[in-house]
């Protein structure tokens, strides 16, 4: 695509010096990433007519999507190493350290294996020095089950670029094995949850870095605003089954995990909707996975809250609404008076 001649705004100047970075030799991978991360975060692939930055690496630079965020991905985690000798020469080497969120960690994990290489090691070395230091506590206490993943794929199939701005641990990436869909791609605030898979993105659900309808389905599952939100330590030796817990430390202010159901809880997802709604094109599914909860021996309306809100509220057409059995916790003040079912329900956005 030519570049527009003569007079060029800020937004375009700074296009042409980062893609100068990328156009000089993919000079490293590591300078190719920061320029495709600036170009991906400030949208500045809008100056040369591209609305979205899928698009755009595509058509610029033969580039798909999940190649350019791991690129981008590798970018920062090279950033956070204090290498002494060699230091990775390609994306594919960094990408095991992704499952390490410690800098320092990483840092050793990478050292470790340039020393079983005696130089530069494969990723495999890599990903073998990884494993040994991989902390089982850091996965997710609430991934979607797979009766949930395979609803969803059913929902979804033959979609483009399907989005999960929850993705936690990244299971939305096993809809490509489940479905005809283009591609996948996640968003999820904690870093120790978003290293878990290269097609993550650490990002905000409710600041997304992709553009207006920039993908064609979105598949997530909010937190449901039930005792998994619990944040206190406990006063005796039980174990917590919460977000926090699993975890291991306390959860970013903009993560819902934290949320008891209420008005701070439907304010927070309100948001959230409205901000996917806004990266989904015209004509998109939105497919989300929630589910009603006791307190105090009574049921807690979250899906009706969720349906009316992204339905009416939001102005998105329900087509399909599936209802997948589910055991539930099996322990608990309320475990006796368990819901029995989960809820999938698919929108479609109205077309342009």
């Amino acid at each position: 695509m030519a570049l527009i001649e003569g007079e060029t705004s800020p937004e375009l100047s700074d296009l042409m010096e980062h893609e100068k970075v990328i156009e000089q030799g993919l000079a490293t991978f590591i300078d190719v990433g920061w320029a495709l991360m600036q170009i991906r975060d400030g949208r500045k692939y809008r100056a040369i007519g591209f609305d979205t930055f899928e698009a755009y690496c595509q058509d610029r630079w033969d580039l798909t999507r999940q190649h350019a965020n791991r690129l981008i991905a590798a970018t920062g985690i090279v950033g956070d190493l204090e290498p002494r000798g060699s230091i990775p020469t390609s994306e594919k080497q960094v990408r095991p350290l992704a499952a390490l969120p410690d800098p320092e960690a990483r840092s050793e994990a990478w050292e470790e294996a340039v020393e079983e290489a005696g130089g530069q090691p494969t990723a495999k070395q890599v990903a073998k020095a990884v494993a040994k230091r991989t902390v089982k506590k850091k996965e997710h206490p609430a991934p979607f089950s797979d009766p949930i993943l395979d609803t969803i794929a059913k929902r979804v199939d033959g979609s483009g670029t399907v989005l999960d701005p929850f993705a936690g641990t990244g299971r939305v990436h096993e809809l490509r094995d489940r479905a005809e869909i283009g591609s996948t791609v996640g968003v999820e605030l904690e870093p120790e949850w978003a290293a878990k898979h290269p097609d993550t993105i650490e990002g905000n659900a409710l600041d997304l870095p992709l553009g207006d309808g920039e993908v064609d389905a979105i598949a997530t599952s909010p937190t449901y605003g039930n005792r998994m939100a619990d944040h206190h330590d406990a006063t005796d030796d039980s174990a917590r089954h919460t977000y926090k817990h699993t975890l291991g430390h306390d959860l970013h202010e903009d993560n819902s995990g934290s949320l008891q159901w209420g008005d701070e809880y439907r304010a927070f997802h309100l948001r959230a909707w409205t901000e996917a709604v806004r990266v989904l094109r015209p004509g998109g599914l939105f497919v989300i996975n929630v589910k009603d909860h006791i307190r105090g021996g009574d049921k807690q309306e979250v899906v009706a809250w969720h349906l009316d809100t992204v339905g009416r509220t939001l102005g998105l057409e329900l087509i399909a609404l599936d209802v997948v059995p589910t055991r539930g916790l099996m322990a608990g003040q309320n475990h006796d008076k368990r819901t029995v079912a989960e809820i999938v329900a698919t929108f479609r956005k109205a077309a342009a």
